[in-house]
């Protein structure tokens, strides 16, 4: 068993290898106990086959070190983590509608968290589960549109400017 722990319920993060090392992209699981992770994998990147599995942590980890696995959310009680724990234990037993059901945008690692974590009464607003990796991909692609049209029209104002003296 590693010497890292966390709550159990607990979302936890890993980053991706070959990806600006978990900056924008990581994969997630949740963390169970006794140094248990049952998560959403496949064996290649956008894997369309990928299932839930329970891994030990250091095998979850693996590329990196286990020092490289983060919180991403915790539960917000005892009970909360209790639903969590047995709510992946259901998916892992009865995993159907995952398994072989990947898609990078509306079934990844991380919904497959989120519909550990937003379970039962737990599902409001104070205790949803963190704010998935495509909208942060589509804020970021959206700062860019609008950076690059304010230039571009911060030129041309500017090109007008210089043309009318």
């Amino acid at each position: 068993m590693s010497q890292i722990s966390f709550p159990p319920g607990s979302i936890i993060k890993r980053p991706i290898e070959g990806v600006i090392k978990g900056k924008l992209i990581y994969h997630t699981g949740i963390y169970i106990n006794d140094d248990r992770v049952i998560h959403f994998i496949g064996e290649n990147a956008l894997d369309s086959n990928a299932t839930v599995r329970a891994d030990s942590l250091k095998s979850f980890s693996s590329p990196y070190p286990v020092s490289d696995v983060k919180i991403l959310a915790e539960p917000k009680s005892v009970e909360h983590a209790l639903q969590v724990c047995e709510t992946a234990e259901n998916h892992l037993a009865n995993p159907e509608g995952w398994n072989e059901c990947y898609n990078v945008r509306t079934h990844n690692c991380e919904d497959f968290c989120k519909s550990c974590f937003e379970v039962g009464y737990f599902f409001t607003p104070k205790v949803k589960a963190p704010i998935t990796q495509i909208t942060k991909y589509l804020a970021t692609a959206l700062g860019a549109v609008v950076t690059a049209a304010t230039l571009i029209i911060y030129k041309q104002i500017k090109k007008r400017k210089s043309n009318t003296k």
